[in-house]
């Protein structure tokens, strides 16, 4: 026997076999590349889309609660603005607001606040109701065109003086 005879195997059906393998096998590669990248690309986007849920969402919840404190605090200030005449009566005084100077005076502090406005201030002789309109500013979600979202908040306040229950020991 030579040589080139004994490298031969007796069955040459092995070699057509290994060699369909790996056609078929390159076929599928082929038609596969790229999958994981697409995957991949997928995943990446929705992670950003839920951590941007989740960073922006919050702080538009806080922008929110920040809303409602600014409205509390102006309507507080504006409840301080007293019509003293009408306290100092002679006839038992009555509290009042001085509307105009609670206006004034919530106003002047909703001014005060960076990233707040006055959306309406509505005023009684007994109450002062305050609507303010803010902005936050996006960190994530504005890569998908949201850049500022707006939140609102409003709060009602009344003027109380002396003692309104109870005794002083």
């Amino acid at each position: 026997m030579t040589r080139a005879a004994r490298r031969q195997p007796a069955f040459s059906a092995q070699p057509r076999l290994r060699l369909r393998l790996r056609l078929l096998l390159r076929g599928r590669r082929a038609t596969e590349r790229g999958a994981s990248t697409i995957f991949v690309i997928g995943m990446v986007a929705v992670l950003f889309a839920v951590a941007g849920l989740a960073i922006d969402g919050g702080r538009v919840l806080n922008g929110k609660d920040r809303a409602y404190d600014v409205a509390e605090q102006a309507a507080r200030a504006g409840a301080n603005q007293l019509d003293i005449a009408a306290v100092r009566s002679a006839g038992g005084g009555q509290v009042r607001l001085d509307e105009t100077a609670a206006r004034n005076a919530a106003a002047a502090f909703v001014a005060s606040v960076p990233g707040y406005s006055v959306e309406g201030i509505a005023t009684s002789p007994t109450q002062v109701t305050v609507r303010v309109r803010g902005t936050v500013n996006s960190v994530l979600l504005s890569l998908a065109g949201f850049s500022t979202f707006t939140v609102r908040g409003d709060a009602t306040a009344s003027p109380v003086t002396g003692i309104t229950s109870g005794a002083i020991p």
